[in-house]
Formats: C-alpha cells, sequence, structure tokens
C-alpha cells in the first residue's frame, strides 16, 4: 500500500515539529530552575504561540491572580527568561534560545 502525503501536509508537521522541538529545548536548558505553577503556565503559553505580547495586564488573565504578577514577571526578567521591550508600557519577550544582548536596558 503507498500513501501520498502532499506538500502542505508535510510543512504543517515540520511547524509542529519544531514548536515541540523548541519547547522541549527550552525546557532543558531551564531544567534546574525552579518555577511556581503561574509562571510554569504563562512559560508554556509563551512557548506555545501565545498571540501579541505579553504585557503585565494581560499576565492576571493567563494565571487567574492578580496581586503577584510585578514579583513574578521581575523574576523571570531578572533571570533573562524574559526580555523587558518597553520601559514606558510594559511588554515582555520571552528568550527561549536569544541572547540578552538586545535587552541592555534591563539591570
Amino acid at each position: 500500500m503507498v500513501f501520498s502525503v502532499s506538500g502542505s501536509c508535510l510543512q504543517g508537521a515540520e511547524i509542529v515539529f519544531a514548536s515541540v522541538l523548541k519547547k522541549t529545548r527550552f525546557w532543558e536548558k531551564y531544567d534546574a530552575e525552579e518555577f511556581n505553577k503561574r509562571q510554569r503556565k504563562v512559560l508554556n503559553r509563551l512557548l506555545d504561540g501565545f498571540d501579541g505580547k505579553l504585557t503585565s495586564s494581560k499576565w492576571p488573565h493567563l494565571v487567574s491572580v492578580r496581586g503577584t504578577r510585578h514579583l513574578e514577571i521581575e523574576d523571570l526578567v531578572k533571570r533573562k527568561i524574559l526580555c523587558s521591550k518597553s520601559w514606558w508600557w510594559a511588554k515582555y519577550e520571552l528568550l527561549a534560545h536569544r541572547s540578552f544582548i538586545n535587552c541592555a536596558h534591563i539591570s
């Protein structure tokens, strides 16, 4: 029996595989790091392809907790896992496999 696979199916499979591989590599890289459940949930959402940019105002909607967002985000920025992309309006980007060089304004 011979099966034919269209190019678009293969492309779709490659995209899914690349996404799973990226997520696996991220968690392997940060295996020794400790994250609370809320941080882990947000990081997984970002790795799964979160639409738009993560902001401090979106954090509570993702984890259903409002009070700890600044501490949890600040912790991820200090550990160079998230990068603040804007001083005035807090937007964050996941630094899964990127250099922290683009975030020079973060101490």
